[in-house]
């Protein structure tokens, strides 16, 4: 109730025009609800940005009025169950309710997290995705009657979120590897998690792969943009990048082209990382500063949004509003890394897995233009380990307080 009350609040106060993206995602749903497809302005077939959460809106708009205050609300419930599962996930970790409400009440509470709620974007969709996977991953081993169910399950629902962003996509291969490499014994039993979790993906992502084929006549899994954003990845560390001038920007060749624009995308970034590996890493901890420095991009998109109506000078006094407010997140965030807590071995498991989908997604931008709008889906998973460092922090002074009381009646 809180996180609706937070959330419409703010979208009554403020609800910007949409752009850039935003915009694309709501003027291609509303043409796939009318059936028109998937298209370009000039009328050719896209697949240059994921289909997953414009064919989601579209199956909203096929029931409801296609108006962005729909798509608005709609994200707005999305985020509803993203705290609940944030809430499910800690509990099952810590098994203490305290530390589930503190995580919970962090994530609603978290401006940025409010403000994304005003732009249509894929942040919400893909989160909650991400949030269903962990929570079907991680149920313990006891409570599965048929394993390869679970796991196929949260292989469809990981594949889902990939049609939504493709971030995920080489997270099962990453984990399978620390997990054999970690308890080689048990490589049999992680192979077959792999091929369940694999297999489920594969349903998941191959209609929006024979839709490209169809559509397109290529094969391409999921959508086009790889390539140019590895591109972008290799002369900037944030925010977007592009020249016009043809000797510099190889992609001009493709002449609008974005298949071919996503292969010469693709060979610049591969033959970049092979005859310059060190420029690729140190570039790509700039990129990892980046995507951790900071917590303004929700206030370019929303208060900026509506300049000159809201005066610059609070809109810097968002910006640091925002981050101060991150900062303080990320302090309790780093108490509850280190937290000791006895844990249940299926705890261990979870709370491994959500560190290591953390990790992923932090080191996969070494190669990505990165800044704070794409650290949005780890921040639930951040969340469970700030309600953690809450808790502790709480039964610290509680132990100083009765060590002190016990002092005094001892004297």
């Amino acid at each position: 109730m809180i996180n609706l009350v937070l959330r419409f609040g703010f979208l009554a106060w403020m609800h910007p025009p949409q752009s850039e993206d935003f915009a694309w995602y709501f003027y291609h749903a509303v043409d796939l609800a009318k059936g028109l497809g998937y298209r370009r302005a000039t009328g050719g077939y896209t697949a240059y940005w994921p289909i997953g959460y414009p064919f989601f809106l579209s199956l909203i708009y096929r029931v409801f009025p296609q108006t962005v205050w729909v798509g608005l609300v709609t994200n707005a419930l999305l985020s509803v169950g993203i705290v609940a599962l944030t809430y499910l996930l800690t509990f099952r970790i810590f098994a203490r309710k305290g530390v589930a409400l503190a995580a919970a009440a962090f994530y609603t509470a978290l401006p940025s997290q409010i403000e994304w709620n005003a732009v249509l974007g894929s942040e919400e969709l893909f989160t909650i995705l991400l949030m269903i996977f962990l929570a079907i991953f991680t149920i313990p081993p006891g409570a599965m009657r048929r394993p390869w169910v679970t796991y196929g399950s949260a292989g469809v629902v990981l594949g889902m979120a990939c049609d939504v962003r493709p971030i995920p996509l080489l997270f099962p291969f990453m984990a399978w590897g620390i997990a054999v490499i970690w308890r080689r014994a048990q490589w049999r039993f992680y192979s077959r998690v792999l091929v369940y979790v694999l297999a489920g993906m594969a349903f998941a992502i191959l209609p929006v792969s024979l839709r490209n084929w169809i559509a397109m006549h290529h094969f391409i899994l999921i959508s086009t943009n790889g390539g140019v954003n590895l591109w972008q990845g290799i002369y900037a560390n944030r925010g977007f990048y592009w020249l016009w001038n043809p000797a510099q920007n190889p992609l001009l060749a493709a002449h609008g082209n974005e298949i071919r624009e996503n292969a010469i995308g693709m060979n610049a970034f591969f033959h970049y990382l092979f005859h310059h590996p060190l420029n690729f890493f140190e570039n790509g901890l700039y990129k990892i500063r980046n995507l951790y420095a900071s917590d303004q991009n929700a206030v370019h998109y929303t208060l900026l949004a509506h300049l000159p109506h809201v005066p610059l000078s609070v809109i810097e006094n968002w910006r640091r509003f925002d981050t101060y407010a991150y900062y303080g997140f990320m302090i309790f965030v780093l108490i509850g890394f280190f937290v000791r807590r006895n844990l249940s071995a299926t705890a261990k498991f979870a709370i491994q897995i959500v560190l290591l989908y953390l990790f992923y997604d932090t080191v996969i931008f070494l190669a990505f233009p990165a800044w704070s709008r794409f650290r949005y889906p780890m921040m639930p998973m951040f969340a469970l380990f700030a309600g953690s460092g809450w808790m502790g922090i709480g039964e610290l002074f509680r132990r100083i307080k009765h060590r002190k009381n016990t002092e005094l009646k001892g004297g």
